[in-house]
Parts: C-alpha cells; sequence; structure tokens
C-alpha cells in the first residue's frame, strides 16, 4: 500500500512537472526576475489568481501599437484580481531604454528584464507582443495574440480579453491559442563568425554584410593582421541603422567604437543586427558626406521620378492558388514588412538572390505585412526606392493568422520569415527568422537539383 501510495504521489509530480515550451493545460515555467527598480518578483508568489505573463517591447512597432490597449487590460483586470507581468527579453534594449518607454507610456504593471532569454526559451516565445495565461495552479491556460489586429480600425476580436472573461468565469478558454505578426524576440548570443569577403560584403554566420564590406573590413583590419581576409572568431559587431534603412545605402558608413559619438545623436536610430541579435564592440553608423556645391547660377537638376509599381493585393483565401500558380520553379517566399527593421536590412540578399538565379528558374516573392491600404504608397515606394526586381504584395486581410495558418500553420508570425517550395510546390525550407544566407542557398540548390 505504501508502495502504490509513493508511486501516485511521483505521478501527480510528473503530471504537474514544469517543461520547457509547455502547451495548453501544461505547468508553466516557474521564474524568478527583477523590475526595473531591482525588486525580485517570482510567479509562485502570484499563485492563486490569474496571471498575464506578457513579452513586449520597448522598440517593436508592433508592441508599441499595443500600448495603450495593454494598458487597458491591466488596469480592467487588476480590480478582478489579475496580474499582468511584463517581461522584456530584448537583447538589444537597455534597462534604462525600457523604464524611459514604461514611464512615457503609464504603465502601472511590473516589467521584468528577462537579459540572457532564458524565461522566453523556457516559454517559447519568439515575437512581441506574445501573451500567456496562467491560472492560480500554475498551469498554462491561454498563449498567443491580445486581438486579431495590431491596428485598432482592425480590431474584430478580442481574444486575450475572451479568455481571461472565461477564466474569471470558471469555464475553460474557448480559442486557447492564437497567433498574430509581431517583431522577433532578439537573442543574446556570445559570439560571431566571420568568414572570408564576398562580393560587395562580408557574410557573417551566412548573412551577408551587403554594403558594408570596406567598414568591416577596417573593423576586423583593427584586430587582425589579416585584414579580416581570414576567419576571425569571437568578433562581435553591431549595425546601427539610421531609420532602418542603411544598409540599403552602400558606402555611406564608417566604423566607430561605440561610446566615442554622442549617444543623443543617434538615439533616434534603429539598431539592427545580422541575425537578430546585438553584439555591441563595434558600430557601423553613419558617415554625413559633404554637399557637392553647385556653380552660381546653374538651378540643381532634378532627377527624374520613376513612376509607382502596381503593388498586388493577397487575400489568404487565394494563397493557395498563387501557390499551386508557382510550380514548375523553385520559388523563394519572403514575409516582410517597411517597418520591420530586420526586414529591411535581409532584403540586399534577396536582391542579390534574384540576380544570381533569376535565370536558373528561381522566383523570389516578397508579402508584406504592411497595410492594406499603404500597398500602392508606403509600400509602392519603398519597392520602387530600393529598386526591388522582384514580385511584391501585400496581405489583404484584418486577421494575419488567416494568412499565417494558410502559409503555414508553424509558422509563429514572426518578421522576417522566409520559406522556399520546390518546383512541384513542396514546402521544403523554412525560417522564422532573419535569414542564414548559406543555409538559403543551399536550400535554393538542393531544390534545383
Amino acid at each position: 500500500m505504501k508502495s502504490l501510495l509513493t508511486l501516485l504521489a511521483l505521478l501527480a509530480l510528473l503530471a504537474m512537472a514544469v517543461v520547457a515550451n509547455p502547451t495548453i493545460g501544461e505547468a508553466a515555467p516557474g521564474f524568478t526576475l527583477k523590475d526595473l527598480a531591482g525588486k525580485q518578483h517570482k510567479l509562485a508568489d502570484y499563485r492563486g489568481k490569474l496571471t498575464v505573463v506578457a513579452f513586449l517591447s520597448a522598440k517593436c512597432p508592433i508592441s508599441n501599437a499595443y500600448n495603450e490597449r495593454i494598458r487597458a487590460l491591466a488596469a480592467d483586470y487588476a480590480q478582478r484580481d489579475v496580474t499582468f507581468l511584463a517581461l522584456n527579453a530584448s537583447a538589444d534594449e537597455t534597462v534604462n531604454e525600457i523604464k524611459t518607454h514604461a514611464d512615457k507610456q503609464g504603465f502601472a504593471f511590473p516589467i521584468l528584464k528577462d537579459k540572457d532569454n532564458r524565461v522566453a526559451d523556457a516559454y517559447g516565445a519568439v515575437r512581441t507582443p506574445e501573451m500567456f495565461v496562467v491560472d492560480g495552479a500554475g498551469v498554462l491556460r491561454y498563449h498567443g495574440r491580445i486581438d486579431n489586429s495590431h491596428l485598432m480600425i482592425h480590431v474584430k476580436t478580442h481574444d486575450l480579453r475572451n479568455a481571461l472573461d472565461e477564466l474569471l468565469a470558471g469555464k475553460a478558454v474557448s480559442v486557447a491559442e492564437t497567433k498574430a505578426l509581431g517583431c522577433i524576440i532578439k537573442r543574446a548570443q556570445q559570439a560571431h563568425h566571420f568568414s572570408a569577403p564576398t562580393g560587395r560584403g562580408m557574410t557573417a554566420q551566412g548573412v551577408s554584410l551587403w554594403g558594408y564590406g570596406e567598414a568591416i573590413r577596417q573593423a576586423l583590419k583593427g584586430r587582425n593582421n589579416d585584414a579580416g581576409i581570414t576567419p576571425l572568431q569571437g568578433l562581435r559587431t553591431m549595425t546601427r541603422v539610421s531609420q532602418g534603412y542603411a544598409s540599403l545605402h552602400p558606402g555611406l558608413y564608417s566604423v566607430a567604437p561605440l561610446g566615442q559619438r554622442d549617444s543623443r545623436e543617434i538615439s533616434d536610430d534603429l539598431i539592427v543586427s545580422l541575425d537578430g541579435a546585438i553584439y555591441p564592440e563595434v558600430a557601423v553608423v553613419p558617415q554625413r558626406k559633404p554637399a557637392a556645391k553647385r556653380p552660381a547660377g546653374r538651378p540643381a537638376a532634378k532627377a527624374p521620378t520613376k513612376p509607382l509599381p502596381k503593388i498586388g493585393l493577397i487575400k489568404p483565401a487565394n494563397f493557395p492558388a498563387l501557390r499551386d500558380s508557382w510550380k514548375g520553379q523553385v520559388v523563394v517566399l519572403n514575409l516582410w514588412a517597411t517597418w520591420c527593421a530586420p526586414c529591411v536590412a535581409e532584403m540586399p540578399e534577396f536582391v542579390k538572390l534574384h540576380n544570381e538565379y533569376k535565370d536558373k528558374g528561381v522566383k523570389i516573392v516578397a508579402i508584406s505585412a504592411d497595410d492594406v491600404t499603404d500597398a500602392n504608397t508606403l509600400v509602392a515606394r519603398f519597392v520602387r526606392d530600393k529598386g526591388l526586381p522582384f514580385e511584391i504584395g501585400v496581405m489583404d486581410t484584418d486577421d494575419p493568422q488567416l494568412m499565417i495558418d494558410q502559409i503555414n500553420k508553424e509558422w509563429p508570425g514572426t518578421l522576417p520569415s522566409t520559406f522556399v517550395y520546390d518546383r512541384t510546390g513542396k514546402l521544403i525550407y523554412s525560417r522564422f527568422k532573419i535569414i542564414d544566407r548559406a543555409e538559403l542557398v543551399n536550400a535554393v540548390e538542393g531544390a534545383l537539383k
């Protein structure tokens, strides 16, 4: 009898064991983190009440689009004994930046810094915003989005609010998992590997530094007598990209150690790294060139303006037919947005891939998550000004989850994301973050065989 009781006790413990990447109905991973004032918070301290674990960002445009709604949700449900814990796991956001943002937004709930991504990894959180609801027994009951659209004008379903209302009423959550578009949570990394120059730039873990070749060679030269021609292990770099578009303007950047420039001068710049992480030893920063003097009396010449391209709209229900139309070709599909800095930073790689493989039966298609009303204005100008030579479309839906499910049910909605289809239309490769060029080229080459 005693052995049976011991066995039952062990089985009960196993049933409640915390697992990484928990699914609905499993125990949520516990954690202990400090808030911005240094106070320690344990998830276990909130047992007995509903707790919303919200992965947010101070810089992500999608996360920031929800600031007002998150503030209202936290205030509304605080009166019903629901706790909101905001976690910031982005490696490129400092405590001071997060605090400044929180103060500006009037956030009254605790904001915890997950500086080494351990909690994000344990929960399987990959984007911002991303929400988890833990019940009073420590069990995960909801995972996903706040509502169906970051644009208030398109909001139709209040998924997080519905989940909380059902749980407070003692009911099971009717829609316990949802998906949404969001920014990648930038993970901290320990080392970086540089290889020899290729073309106009160099590669770092397979991601091209297109347009940064000379700048990076200068950075490497200070650390290696071979001027970076041989692989150099352990050098950590980042690119500080003004307005997220600097990677498309080769030759305008020089290398300067961080700390030698006035931080106020570049405080409005977006930080973009090669693989979604930040490497704070060397910065590639704007180098202002003096404007060429125009002879007196001569009017400034106006460059001819190219017409805006027509951007196609793609409804989720029409995506299968679009995919079928690709059969007979190898297709690289990129999901991006003009407001997504890593998307913009990697776009030159797709231009390069297009130029290398356009005569070999490879088609590049880029579908933007920008609002449909911006298709023939903001998106069209971006395509024209950056000279993107491949097919561009814009999602035509109020609910991105519909498009996510049509493209790939395993896609968590992170931007950028890239997929490769072979000539039969079969999906053979997917990556839910900034591209790894070597991986992508291998996938394309494999599909061509």
